[in-house]
């Protein structure tokens, strides 16, 4: 099979979505390199993974910008330096999300504006805010962002979903999310109790709500309520993971299989933007050098 010029592509294809599973294949010998190298396998590469894309880090907001924490070790760990935001105006951007490899930022430098940073091809992209949000308090402001299919630039269109009337009292300690199936749904934090919730079309068509999970974490985690609290520090959507700041550190929990990893003895308390992506040598934004330290760990 490995002598199959068609067949070949298709094995490659399924190694491991690390950023050291290219490079790898590129040391075989020169025919394993051409083929892992070229432009369209890369392209095709990241589409049959980008379901299960490796969690690389994090990006923080942090007093002097914005930073990346990576989250994998050697041949993997992408180094910190090579994504992070850096700019003279350090007040005037708000970290806001990041998804599909986008990092979306409140710039208050350009007339409350929003900044789209592609982190794969370091490009920006300058958008208006909207006019039904358009305030002088940009702090104020959140979002979320995406690629969309095809060639499509713009707002589609904004709505209004209103919450559970009982978790009201709870708005700073609720985070959206992606439910398992689809859809939209939240997390809870009650005290010590996570709570998953998930929007529901009836045959009607009419909506609702419903609670389907529960995860008590003092239990989980072992931690005495007594000593302090716990917060929501950011949601990696694609692998299903919580990280949750508490007064012991901060941990990783995922919720599929509940198993928790702590991360750092640090108490921070800055939220997390988790950067789930295939990241390949050929797409790093580093160039020549960055290709060539990647072969090196390798």
């Amino acid at each position: 099979p490995l002598d199959d010029e068609n067949l070949l592509p298709e094995i490659l294809l399924r190694l491991p979505p690390q950023p050291s599973s290219p490079p790898r294949a590129s040391l075989v010998c020169k025919r394993w390199r051409r083929l892992v190298s070229d432009p369209g396998f890369l392209r095709r590469f990241q589409i049959h993974h980008r379901r299960s894309p490796p969690l690389l880090g994090c990006f923080v907001q942090e007093p002097h910008g914005i930073s990346f924490l990576p989250a994998l070790k050697a041949p993997n760990r992408v180094p910190p330096g090579r994504l992070s935001f850096q700019s003279g105006h350090y007040n005037g951007f708000k970290l806001l999300n990041c998804r599909h490899g986008l990092v979306l930022i409140a710039d208050k430098t350009r007339h409350h504006r929003f900044l789209v940073w592609d982190t794969i091809t370091g490009d920006q992209y300058h958008l208006a805010i909207p006019a039904l949000f358009d305030t002088e308090e940009v702090v104020l402001i959140n979002g979320a962002v995406l690629r969309a299919a095809g060639d499509t630039h713009h707002f589609q269109s904004l709505a209004v979903i209103r919450m559970p009337e009982d978790v009201y009292k709870y708005e700073g300690h609720i985070t959206v999310i992606r439910a398992d199936s689809g859809g939209l749904g939240f997390l809870m934090l009650t005290d010590f109790t996570l709570q998953l919730w998930k929007r529901k079309i009836h045959f009607d068509g009419v909506a609702s709500w419903g609670l389907e999970k529960t995860i008590e974490l003092d239990k989980l985690l072992s931690l005495n309520p007594e000593k302090g609290s716990i917060m929501i520090l950011g949601f990696a959507e694609e692998n299903r993971m919580v990280f949750l700041g508490t007064f012991i550190g901060l941990f990783a929990l995922q919720l599929h299989s509940l198993q928790f990893k702590k991360l750092s003895e640090t108490k921070r308390k800055s939220h997390y933007h988790p950067f789930e992506s295939v990241y390949t040598a050929e797409t790093d934004v580093g160039g020549e050098h960055g290709r060539a330290e990647l072969l090196n760990n390798a």
